[in-house]
C-alpha cells in the first residue's frame, strides 16, 4: 500500500474522520485509494476511489487525533 491521507470533517455536534490509502495509480495524474470511515472505534472501508493526484494530495498526511 501507498500513501495515506486523512480528512477530519466536523459536521454541526460531532467530528468525523476520512481516510483514503492509494494502492495504484490509473493514469498519471489519477491514482487508486480505499476509502474508509472511523466508526464505532475502527477504521470501515466504505468504497474504491480514483481521485486526481491533486485532489488526493490536498488531504492531510497527519492522522488526526482521534478521541
Amino acid at each position: 500500500l501507498g500513501e495515506v491521507r486523512y480528512l477530519e470533517r466536523t459536521p454541526p455536534g460531532r467530528k468525523e474522520y476520512d481516510a483514503r490509502v492509494q494502492f495504484g495509480k490509473t493514469a498519471p495524474d489519477k491514482v487508486m485509494v480505499v476509502s474508509l470511515s472511523w466508526e464505532g472505534g475502527k477504521w470501515c472501508f466504505e468504497d474504491v476511489n480514483f481521485p486526481s493526484r491533486e485532489s488526493f494530495e490536498q488531504w492531510s498526511k497527519t492522522r488526526p487525533a482521534i478521541p
